[in-house]
């Protein structure tokens, strides 16, 4: 039984509370009403009149609340507190500034049957920060300066090349990362990592810069011109269209450039070869799709520098002049095909003059 001064300390702490008690909503009447977590309604005979008595079978402890919200119900405030600062001590390092609880927590006296105050580890443990399936686990907030030695990435440099085109990219300089230390003011939750915010830094070593050197032209040195070269050097031995042969005549359908063997053969016009290999009478033979559906055709070469599916520029070496498949000479045989499938007089389509060499 409680002593007459100490009942009326009791009374009076009940009657600041009753209101609320008889909403069921503070940790005075969770307390009284509470089972492992859910609160329940407010028995409506706790306190019936302000002159009732103090059930003298309830006991004086501390309900721990989170945000709002009764947690457990411990025997004291001074267990409450020990519980509150082992869950903080679990995430302190020699760096820990400071450490907060993320939820507001409160610690209120209350009434309560002795059945409903839990030991000081189930407690601890329902509002564990790792407890994650409980709903009252606490979220610990540390802050600590941390300084760390960070690469600090290299730039890059682009050097414009006025005659070359843009996909035409060249690594003139490799870049090198450099270093700093830097310091930051950073948060943890729960022992992670949430936030870190840069507070001083000091460079280590510079950063060395890349220099990429690319072409200043629009579009690739593999494009059509949509005009032609002229693919070798030499001396034009047959033109097209009808000449005389040894026995009868024939209709050429392209034109014949005769030099020594081995002089350059280059591609009339940039495009995709869609021919490299021996064709019959026109031995080493080359064929090149230009972006136009126009076609260009080399042959009679001894060696071909070039494969089926390669890209092409105008004026690059695709093989050198000889006299393979049907020839009586070391002589490049041309032809143009505007349309891909008629051959025309290339003479008329070529520009500037052969060279001799």
């Amino acid at each position: 039984m409680f002593s007459e001064r100490r009942r009326e300390t009791i009374v009076s702490r009940a009657r600041a509370r009753r209101i609320k008690l008889l909403a069921g909503m503070t940790a005075l009447g969770l307390c009284l009403t509470v089972t492992a977590l859910t609160p329940e309604p407010v028995a409506a005979a706790v306190y019936r009149e302000e002159e009732a008595a103090v059930d003298s079978g309830l006991i004086e402890a501390v309900a721990m609340t989170v945000d709002g919200v009764h947690a457990v119900t411990v025997d004291s405030e001074e267990t409450a507190r020990t519980i509150l600062n082992e869950i903080r001590a679990g995430y302190l390092t020699p760096r820990t500034e400071s450490a907060a609880f993320r939820e507001r927590v409160e610690l209120l006296p209350c009434l309560t049957a002795p059945e409903y105050v839990m030991a000081p580890a189930d407690a601890r443990a329902l509002m564990d920060p790792e407890n994650t399936a409980s709903p009252v686990a606490l979220t610990v907030l540390t802050m600590a300066t941390v300084t760390r030695e960070e690469a600090v990435p290299f730039a890059t440099e682009t050097v414009l090349i006025p005659d070359g085109y843009e996909d035409e990219t060249s690594v003139t300089r490799a870049g090198v990362d450099g270093a700093a230390r830097n310091t930051y003011r950073v948060i943890y939750e729960n022992g992670r990592e949430e936030l870190a915010t840069l507070t001083d830094s000091e460079t280590v070593a510079a950063p060395v810069n890349e220099i990429v050197t690319q072409g200043a032209l629009t579009g690739s040195r593999y494009d059509s011109r949509g005009t032609y070269i002229w693919p070798t050097t030499g001396v034009l031995t047959s033109k097209f269209g009808g000449r005389k042969i040894s026995i009868g005549s024939s209709n050429h359908k392209g034109i014949d450039i005769g030099n020594s063997a081995g002089t350059p053969v280059v591609a009339a016009d940039g495009g995709l070869v869609i021919f490299a290999g021996k064709n019959g009478g026109y031995g080493n033979f080359v064929a090149i799709e230009h972006d136009d559906g126009a076609v260009t055709r080399y042959a009679h070469m001894r060696k071909l520098l070039v494969e089926e599916g390669q890209r092409v520029a105008q004026g690059q070496q695709i093989g050198e002049m000889g006299r393979t498949g049907t020839a009586t000479g070391n002589h490049l045989h041309f032809e143009i095909l505007p349309d891909g499938e008629t051959r025309v007089d290339p003479v008329g389509l070529l520009t500037g003059e052969l060279q001799r060499r």
